[in-house]
């Protein structure tokens, strides 16, 4: 006759099967592991760096209209990603030299924004900027086509859909730091913004 006591109780046999994997690694466990793709995603991949520019001068922003690439068919500010080597400050210049023929010679930060896309794997973090001191009057390119828009008429259902939570703020004088996650159709699903002055 087998006598009860003697018989291992499931939690027996998973405590030895946890205690012999400690022993024994190389040993075959009961305990999940972590896939190969699992352990890829964990690992945190840096935001691409980008910046935005706005000029705001006598109660009107100059907005630029994307013609082609990433964000084609909105309004926006002038921006772009860093090149090797190049600072926010260097970058933030450069694109809007190139986008709209304008010579910035003194910038404003305005704080940041991480924006996060589910598809996609690396959240972008844009720097905010406003022109301070700047030569040149605006020039279409083949990237943009600028145009200036009252600040209290600004174009919010040609833009991103993120931009009426944080843009009015910004023409008014304040700065932003905050987060957005999109859809797979770009409209903001999750967001939380600070403003401070």
């Amino acid at each position: 006759m087998i006598n009860k006591m003697d018989t291992p109780t499931p939690d027996a046999k998973n405590k030895a099967s946890v205690i012999r994997s400690i022993l024994n690694p190389n040993s075959q466990s009961s305990i999940p592991q972590a896939s190969s793709s699992q352990q890829i995603n964990a690992q945190k991949i840096p935001p691409k760096l980008m910046t935005v520019c706005f000029l705001i001068e006598n109660n009107k922003v100059l907005l630029g209209m994307k013609k082609r690439g990433f964000g084609q068919g909105r309004w926006n500010g002038f921006g772009g990603k860093l090149h090797d080597d190049e600072t926010i400050f260097d970058a933030a210049k450069r694109e809007i030299l190139e986008e709209v023929g304008i010579t910035v010679n003194a910038l404003e930060e305005r704080g940041y924004l991480i924006f996060k896309t589910k598809d996609r794997p690396q959240d972008i973090k844009m720097h905010i900027f406003v022109a301070i001191r700047h030569v040149g009057e605006p020039k279409e390119s083949d990237e943009m086509r600028p145009q200036w828009f009252d600040t209290d008429k600004l174009p919010l259902n040609e833009m991103w859909s993120s931009d009426a939570h944080w843009l009015p703020q910004i023409i008014a004088g304040q700065s932003a730091k905050g987060e957005f996650t999109f859809d797979e159709k770009d409209n903001v699903i999750e967001h939380k913004v600070e403003f401070y002055d």
